[in-house]
């Protein structure tokens, strides 16, 4: 079976691939019996996956939770997926947490060429200097390091995919010895960058094929950073490309929604890649939230391969109706996408006939 690619079966023993549905989790990773209500309801509503984010602490103080929160997942049917929380500031991550390695070794970190920039935030959080708090993605230390997390993560949860969330240092351009004696004569600053970056995640997404070829590797960017994608498409072990469906916070509606939406699928798919896009269910003011039954709409006509969701996130003035529209949208994405798949699936059975 490929990776990434959960199959509805037809008649006469044939099988069809479908969108991939999955939730990032959000909620208790000490109480089992929470979490397996949890992923039970994510499953009835028609989730395939789970994005748990592992953060450098959990691995050090929570060495039996972790490991019983992945079994969870696993025994209600759902694909699990890491997502690096904040390792060395170098990714994303749900909580506004340092990293511990940053922190412990901050000669590690980057030396940005340009302040101003290092004080930008994300998700409208401009947090003062924190988000350019982060390690070097060509320090050989951190290297080391994250190689060594990555075999931990690996071994001891054998997810079923890695997701690379929004890379932190597409925007920072780093000035530290390693960065400087790295670059290229004929390449920018700016150039060298965004080589570096594709490097790092090169490196991590090799490692996890080579510990087991059907894992799932996926990279997701920010709003700023669709134009990054071409470059990440380079990498070979990669699987899926990431963009988000946010419309509030790059300050559009649905008549953008409704363009771009299948253009930037079809632009990932291009490049050679699976296409996942985000939903936009969260931070959302009562007077956006009704969108949401729009937005489902625009994502299942755009077909992605795979349909990212938060699970009662951050910042709505009503999460109860956030949550309950999201609900209701994934469960009719759900069934057309079942409807499409045996759809295509006769088509091909009356080929086959003649």
């Amino acid at each position: 079976m490929r990776p990434c690619s959960p199959q509805v079966e037809l008649q006469e023993n044939a099988t069809l691939t479908i969108m991939e549905i999955q939730f990032l989790y959000t909620e208790t990773c000490t109480n089992p019996t929470r979490a397996r209500d949890v992923f039970r309801e994510m499953r009835d509503i028609g989730a395939d996956s789970v994005v748990i984010c592992v953060y450098e602490q959990d691995l050090l103080r929570w060495t039996k939770d972790l490991p019983r929160l992945f079994d969870e997942a696993a025994k209600a049917g759902l694909r699990r997926y890491v997502s690096y929380g904040r390792f060395g500031g170098a990714f994303s991550g749900a909580l506004m947490v340092p990293s511990l390695f940053t922190f412990l070794r901050p000669d590690t970190g980057i030396v940005p060429s340009d302040p101003k920039k290092a004080t930008d935030g994300e998700a409208d959080v401009a947090a003062s200097e924190y988000f350019h708090r982060i390690s070097c993605v060509n320090h050989p230390a951190f290297r080391k390091y994250m190689a060594d997390q990555t075999h931990e993560i690996l071994t001891t949860f054998q997810p079923d995919g890695l997701l690379f969330d929004e890379p932190k240092g597409l925007r920072l351009v780093c000035e530290c010895k390693h960065c400087i004696a790295a670059r290229k004569k004929d390449e920018t600053p700016a150039e060298a960058n965004l080589r570096f970056q594709v490097e790092f995640v090169r490196a991590l997404a090799d490692q996890a094929k080579a510990h087991r070829d059907g894992i799932c590797t996926a990279l997701v960017v920010g709003s700023n950073d669709d134009d990054s994608l071409a470059s990440f498409a380079r990498i070979r072990s990669l699987d899926v490309l990431g963009t988000e469906a946010y419309w509030v916070n790059r300050r559009k509606d649905m008549r953008w929604l409704r363009a771009w939406c299948p253009k930037e699928v079809q632009r990932l798919r291009s490049l050679g890649k699976k296409a996942q896009v985000w939903a936009g269910n969260y931070g959302l003011a009562r007077a956006q939230q009704e969108d949401l039954a729009e937005m489902y709409r625009i994502i299942a006509d755009a077909q992605p391969d795979q349909l990212a969701n938060f699970w009662w996130w951050r910042g709505s003035e009503d999460p109860e109706r956030v949550m309950e529209l999201t609900k209701r949208g994934i469960q009719e994405v759900r069934s057309g996408a079942i409807h499409r798949a045996e759809g295509r699936g006769k088509t091909q059975q009356r080929k086959t006939a003649r």
